[in-house]
Order: structure tokens, then sequence, then C-alpha cells
């Protein structure tokens, strides 16, 4: 760029540091930011990817506290459902007698 500046000025160090500074400056700022966003995207893909997998062991994990509810729960309504069913049971032997 630099070598293209002099050719086109018959002062290149006086364009290229005054007139071409701003602009490098920009495009220098514009493209670490482009950096920055893509590496933010690659993170986010990756944070969803392992989301994603987390999903679909979540009843079967039992190191985190959202298995054991989620299992707790379940064992819960299986021990409700039962109790209700026993006691259904029972009366209906009581009322055939």
């Amino acid at each position: 760029m630099q070598l293209h500046v002099s050719m086109a000025h018959q002062y290149p160090g006086f364009t290229y540091t005054v007139g071409w500074a701003a602009m490098n400056r920009a495009y220098v700022e514009i493209m670490d930011e482009d950096t920055k966003l893509k590496d933010r995207m690659l993170l986010m893909e990756r944070v969803t990817k392992l989301e994603e997998k987390s999903k679909t062991s979540r009843l079967l994990d039992f190191d985190s506290t959202d298995g054991k509810l989620t299992l707790g729960s379940l064992g819960g309504g299986m021990l409700l459902t039962g109790t209700l069913a026993l006691a259904g049971w029972s009366r209906r032997k009581k009322n055939q007698k």
C-alpha cells in the first residue's frame, strides 16, 4: 500500500501518514472486530452443540442437579400413582365384600 501511495503522490511520507493513517486505523479496527465476531460465533456453535448433548442425556446424568430433580419428580410421580392405585384397589376390595 505504501508503494502505491508513493507512486501516486510526490511526497509519499506526508500522504501515507496523514492521508491514509485514518483509513488504515479504521481497517485494522474493522478487521479486529470481524475476528472477534467470528471467534464468538465459533464459541456459540460449540456451546449450542454441548447444550444439545446435555439435553439428550438429562435423565441419566447423576452429576447435575437438573437430572436429580427430573429423576426425583419422576420417582415422586410413580410413588403417588402407586399409592392412589393401591388405595383404589383396597377400597374396591372392601366395597365388593
